[in-house]
């Protein structure tokens, strides 16, 4: 998972996947999380953090984290939370292209991936990389900002909210399909 800051949007994503993956048998999954503009070190910002809670889910350990081309390198599935992330791995990794998604960008093409009967298909994070790739030219081009969770960071609560509100629903599309 990959933001700005490291302190919003991807501990969101991260926190929140592991917590959904480890209740499940995709419970091998791991999930990691690092920022483009990092603040490393840093907690996780105090609005995130009471959202997580109010999910169950613990971010008291977290601390930012700079992205490096070894995570890049590691990754089978890379979520970032906008356009701009995207760019920035690929250019850090031009190969890894094909294993990026914007969350939102991820939602959509999940939903072309989704078996007859309605139901998603249970992939690991590297198969559904590889079926989501493909799913691109199904879908049509980019939503545009669309794809995009704006940054809450030092903003009102209400944007927090409305980022989160856009997260979360995709968080556990991707957790569902994670198997």
């Amino acid at each position: 998972m990959v933001c700005t800051g490291n302190v919003c949007r991807s501990p969101y994503i991260a926190l929140l996947l592991t917590a959904l993956i480890n209740r499940t048998d995709a419970a091998t999954t791991k999930v990691e999380s690092a920022g483009t503009r990092a603040l490393v070190g840093a907690r996780v910002d105090p609005e995130v953090v009471e959202a997580l809670w109010g999910l169950g889910v613990d971010a008291g350990g977290w601390r930012g984290q700079q992205v490096t081309g070894d995570q890049i390198d590691r990754a089978s599935l890379i979520v970032v939370a906008s356009r701009e992330h995207r760019t920035a791995v690929a250019r850090m990794r031009p190969r890894a292209l094909g294993r990026v998604f914007t969350l939102r960008q991820l939602v959509r093409l999940l939903e072309a991936a989704r078996h007859e009967d309605g139901a998603l298909p249970r992939l690991s994070a590297a198969d559904l990389a590889r079926r989501c790739a493909l799913a691109r030219g199904l879908t049509g081009p980019s939503a545009g900002a669309d794809d995009d969770v704006p940054d809450p960071f030092g903003r009102t609560h209400a944007d927090y909210v409305a980022a989160m509100d856009l997260m979360t629903p995709g968080v556990f599309a991707l957790a569902a399909a994670l198997a």
